[in-house]
């Protein structure tokens, strides 16, 4: 016959281990995390000048990269790539093209 192991019982009084009272059922820190990390996240999705976004240089060196991989797809997608590589790095940077244009002057008007 096989014996069962228990875990001895929790001290109640946990003093300062912040393990001991979290799985003694006593309020720790762990509350004050999830608020802290989403309003971390918050911040750095909200505040333009940290968002570190992507441009049309990095656009085109995935694109480019892609070009140079195309031992890793599939046939179908190797034979488009190869044929329309300039369209397709174009469209790599469409957005930005497009997004950019809100920004500069017209000229001609």
């Amino acid at each position: 016959m096989m014996s069962r192991v228990r875990d001895p019982p929790l001290d109640t009084n946990a003093g300062d281990d912040p393990g001991l009272r979290a799985r003694s059922g006593e309020p720790g820190r762990a509350h004050l995390l999830l608020p802290s990390f989403v309003g971390a996240i918050a911040w750095a999705s909200l505040n333009p000048v940290e968002a570190f976004a992507w441009g049309p240089g990095t656009h085109i060196a995935v694109g480019e990269a892609v070009i140079a991989s195309l031992h890793i797809l599939p046939i179908g997608i190797q034979a488009v790539l190869r044929r329309y590589r300039t369209a397709f790095l174009y469209g790599s940077v469409a957005a930005d093209i497009s997004f950019a244009k809100k920004y500069t002057p017209v000229i001609g008007t």
